[in-house]
């Protein structure tokens, strides 16, 4: 899912702010880099998929979000209730 997506992504941005940024920035430090490149941060994304917000039947004014073709999904072991 969408959300997943998200949790897996902050999980790498984490991961490399901590283990790979810091020694990264030490050669910067260190001038053993050019100085026109500069490590840039990477900001984790603070938002997740917003849900459906009614079940009720689309009205005439609405447009129904049903899908009108079976587009052969399959759910994923992270879709099972």
């Amino acid at each position: 899912s969408l959300n997943s997506a998200v949790n897996n992504y902050n999980k790498t941005v984490g991961s490399l702010e901590s283990r790979v940024l810091p020694s990264a920035r030490r050669f910067e430090e260190l001038k053993a880099t050019q100085e026109s490149k500069t490590i840039e941060t990477v900001e984790p994304i603070d938002s997740n998929a917003r849900s459906l917000q009614s079940n009720a039947p689309a009205t005439a004014d609405e447009p129904s979000i049903e899908p009108t073709e079976d587009f052969g999904f399959v759910p994923g072991p992270e879709d099972k209730d």
